[in-house]
């Protein structure tokens, strides 16, 4: 029998930290299309210094593996098509874009909470929108969804918002700034209550380009009455 009292506890760290390294770097290596560009910090997380791209029969379970948690990438992160229940081990921040299209996610807690180009989370089973940036750098796509609010997502949104193809029947906790066109048609709005305060184009099936411009006039008289009374 192995007499376990002459094991160096810095030993088992060790063994066990080489286990972990050597799991995360195999995954990546056999990826389909692999990852070669990354460093392993000492938390395990991975930074990646290219753009990453998954494909459905690089997962089981639908999800990350337990071992896997990316921090950084430099670059996109395409996870759309693969069928994914969970964010859960996706980066943190992406200086590209950020691609989860058509899975089935019902939520986007644990995705990145930094994304400096778009964010595409459309065609999933998303009920909030909780989870997802503050700001975004690109464009911000949740069209068809199963979204009833979109309360929890971006505020500010520096390319298009299409939120179009839900069951919207306000814009109440939308964002206030979108520097591209807004897209909302295909819903049940009952108000124009919580459209952007600014947009380059707005468009709705229910309510048109002049009745936007008419409800900012108002909220823009209304505000400047409020500031002087």
């Amino acid at each position: 029998m192995r007499d376990f009292s002459k094991i160096n506890v810095d030993d088992i760290l060790y063994t066990s930290h080489l286990g972990r390294y050597n799991l995360i770097e195999e995954w990546l290596k056999n990826l389909t299309e692999p990852i070669t560009n990354y460093r392993i910090n000492p938390d395990y997380t991975i930074d990646v210094d290219q753009s990453c791209y998954f494909y459905q029969k690089d997962f089981t379970d639908d999800k990350f593996p337990d071992f896997i948690q990316f921090n950084k990438i430099n670059g996109d992160f395409y996870i759309s098509y693969c069928n994914l229940t969970s964010l859960k081990g996706c980066p943190k921040e992406v200086n590209g874009l950020f691609n989860c299209t058509a899975n089935l996610l019902t939520t986007l807690i644990d995705g990145p909470q930094c994304v400096h180009g778009g964010y595409y989370c459309g065609l999933n089973k998303l009920t909030s929108l909780k989870g997802s940036p503050e700001n975004i750098g690109g464009d911000f796509c949740c069209i068809e969804n199963q979204l009833t609010t979109l309360e929890g997502g971006p505020s500010r949104v520096d390319g298009y918002y299409l939120c179009h193809h839900n069951f919207l029947t306000s814009l109440e906790g939308g964002p206030t700034y979108v520097k591209g066109n807004f897209y909302c048609s295909y819903n049940s709005l009952l108000s124009l209550k919580g459209a952007p305060s600014q947009c380059n184009y707005f468009r709705s099936d229910t309510y048109s380009g002049k009745d936007y411009k008419e409800y900012i006039n108002n909220l823009n008289k209304r505000s400047f009455t409020e500031t002087f009374d």
